[in-house]
């Protein structure tokens, strides 16, 4: 009887459990035909089983000796009978595993290190009369083991192409290394020609894919982006309803300070007068107020808030920059900062605006992209009219003229077309919206090309304004066709472990936060969250926060 394991799993549990009870047995084969127990299983009458010889005896041939039933019987299985073999389905399964010797160590100097020395007790095994006895190891033995981890490395995944550079000197058409000519140096290791074989460069040089698999191994090291943390770049936002729906001119009105500038002081023999710009712009018609702050505490704000709805009404909303984005370069606006986050400041700011009926709304801290409508009036206010003034200082008369004239010439930007008409060059601009038609300034001779010290001070003023007007037609003009970035939002999860961006800090002082909450706007992309450090909980927006990399993509981290 063939063993178990040859046959279907329900025939090979009979069959063993049979072998098992019969140990040791020998085992003859019964033709169906001369089997009793065929008598039962295939059916047969009462009265047939009773006169049945075969039931009752047996086959005949079993009374003969023992020495008769080999002959009578066949040791081989007919052929008829179905074995119901066992089905083996067999896969032969090629993995391909690291050499070893890669994982001995987990960066690559001391891995080289310890290759050398192998080398060097291998050389000096087979030729003892040359040891090396050196205490430390020589370049060349560090160049070796280098040459040999590189080999070690490409036998591993070029190992096809290196058999095919051996036999037939080219690689097959299916290989990554046939565009670029490969071939085996003499130190058997791959090198590439392709069309840089006449060039001063060396092999070394020339790898494939070399800058994507640094930049892989870069982006997934936790300790290399802390050098150079890449902050969340959302796409751009939607428009808040206070831009793109009807309202009188500021009704819903945006704040923010530019400065300093100088003023000539009164006596001659005095120093000149610090002085502030506060820019005032509307949501939805972009027209622009200027107003002359001659210091930067609360009471010179409130005034200037008061001379301002003195010309153009009361709005019913203010928004301005959070109190700590006052803190500009150089610390220019730190008074400001000062009084506007200090307890006293704010309840004054409170109570004049809670009389006046207007409600306060502050973007979040650190976000001047939330203020975007406002920071570029300051620019256009701010950046020509410093270079155009420079070290010279104005009159406060002459300079409260200036402002106006250049909030007139602001206002005067075109907008839209006001008709298809191609002959009409009319254009809608914020002035429209203030007095019905276009602030038209009197005809001026061009003074730009005069000298300064020809003019009278009034020529003067007009020449500084002309100068003003045209830089901002040539530099801020043709910096509004820059098209728009960051098209793709960035997923951002609850328990994200970020670096938050801090000024004139470096990067590795950066302080490590989790993210706690997320706070998506209207079209569901987050762009403000809420995250936890070691001193307390703050608010920022996604463009001061850098991810660190996936934790389970550093798992070398720790070696």
């Amino acid at each position: 009887m063939a063993p178990p394991n040859t046959w279907k799993t329900f025939i090979a549990n009979r069959v063993s459990s049979i072998q098992t009870i019969t140990y040791g047995n020998p085992w003859q084969h019964v033709a169906g035909k001369e089997n009793p127990a065929d008598l039962v299983s295939r059916g047969l009458q009462i009265d047939d089983l009773l006169k049945s010889s075969l039931w009752k005896d047996g086959p005949t041939w079993l009374k003969e000796s023992p020495s008769k039933w080999i002959n009578e019987s066949s040791e081989t299985m007919p052929t008829e009978i179905d074995l119901e073999p066992r089905i083996i389905v067999q896969a032969n399964v090629t993995s391909k595993e690291v050499n070893p010797i890669f994982s001995v160590r987990s960066t690559l100097l001391p891995l080289v290190r310890v290759v050398a020395l192998c080398l060097r007790f291998s050389a000096n095994c087979q030729k003892p009369n040359q040891r090396e006895t050196s205490v430390f190891l020589t370049v060349r033995e560090i160049n070796q083991a280098k040459m040999h981890l590189v080999r070690l490395a490409q036998e591993e995944i070029f190992l096809e192409d290196i058999k095919s550079l051996k036999k037939m000197y080219q690689v097959s058409s299916k290989s990554t290394l046939k565009l670029l000519g490969p071939f085996i140096d003499k130190d058997g290791i791959i090198r590439v020609g392709g069309r840089l074989r006449n060039s001063l460069e060396g092999y070394s040089t020339r790898p494939i894919h070399g800058k994507r698999a640094v930049t892989s191994v870069l982006r997934k090291c936790q300790r290399c982006f802390r050098f150079k943390p890449k902050p969340i770049q959302q796409p751009m936002g939607q428009l808040p309803s206070t831009r793109v729906r009807p309202a009188r001119p500021f009704l819903i009105t945006g704040i923010d300070y530019c400065g300093p500038f100088y003023l000539k002081p009164y006596h001659r023999r005095a120093s000149p007068l610090k002085a502030y710009i506060a820019v005032f712009i509307c949501f939805t018609t972009k027209a622009i107020h200027l107003e002359l702050v001659m210091d930067l505490s609360t009471a010179g704000f409130i005034s200037a808030l008061r001379r301002f709805i003195g010309h153009h009404g009361r709005p019913h909303e203010i928004h301005s920059d959070n109190a700590t984005n006052f803190q500009g370069a150089k610390h220019e606006l730190y008074d400001l900062h000062k009084n506007l986050s200090s307890k006293q400041g704010q309840t004054s700011i409170g109570t004049e605006l809670s009389q006046q009926g207007i409600s306060w709304h502050f973007i979040p801290p650190r976000a001047p992209n939330f203020g975007g409508l406002w920071e570029a009036a300051v620019r256009s206010a701010k950046t020509a009219l410093k270079k155009e003034i420079g070290s010279s200082q104005l009159t406060h008369e002459n300079f409260c003229t200036l402002l106006v004239q250049i909030a007139a010439a602001l206002n005067s930007r075109p907008l839209t077309p006001l008709s298809d008409d191609p002959a009409d060059t009319n254009a809608l601009t914020p002035a429209h919206f203030l007095i019905g038609t276009s602030m038209n300034a009197l005809p001026d001779t061009d003074l730009t090309a005069i000298p300064s010290n020809r003019l009278t001070h009034y020529q003067q003023r007009q020449q500084m304004f002309q100068r003003y007007w045209q830089r901002w037609s040539r530099e801020y003009l043709t910096g509004l066709q820059q098209m728009s970035k960051h098209l793709r939002p960035s997923p951002i999860r609850v328990g994200t472990l970020v670096v938050l961006r801090e000024d004139n800090i470096p990067p590795l002082q950066w302080s490590l936060a989790r993210i706690i909450e997320v706070h998506p706007g209207d079209d569901g992309v987050v762009r403000v969250v809420t995250v936890r450090t070691t001193r307390g909980i703050y608010r920022r927006p996604v463009n001061r926060i850098c991810p660190l990399p996936d934790e389970s993509m550093n798992s070398n981290e720790d070696s």
